[in-house]
């Protein structure tokens, strides 16, 4: 029993929690006028228009962890779009840190 509640859990997980209506890749640092910015580019892979999209990613070096949210507008259905965001925080050598995705959210 604990076995199949193992693999239901891990199902979940890994099947349940995805968001397939929004694909991101190619995440990276860029600087422009000595400011860091993430850059990368976002799918919509949904049949509908988003006017308003909340990215919220999380950087991470070791135990570091600082959150931020990006904001991507205008994003048609079954578009392809590059982005950029500032990187809003504090953190002086935020290149070495890792940028991963927390959750994307269409707020129209």
């Amino acid at each position: 029993m604990k076995k199949i509640l193992l693999i239901g859990l891990c199902c979940l997980c890994l099947c349940g929690c995805r968001n397939t209506k929004y694909e991101i890749s190619q995440m990276n640092w860029s600087e422009k006028i000595n400011l860091n910015w993430v850059t990368g580019t976002i799918k919509n892979n949904s049949s509908k228009s988003c006017n308003t999209l909340w990215i919220n990613l999380e950087y991470k070096s070791g135990s570091l962890k600082e959150e931020d949210l990006c904001i991507v507008n205008n994003l048609e259905a079954k578009e392809t779009k590059n982005f950029e965001c500032l990187y809003s925080g504090n953190i002086t050598n935020i290149e070495n840190y890792s940028i991963d995705l927390k959750s994307i959210e269409c707020v129209d």
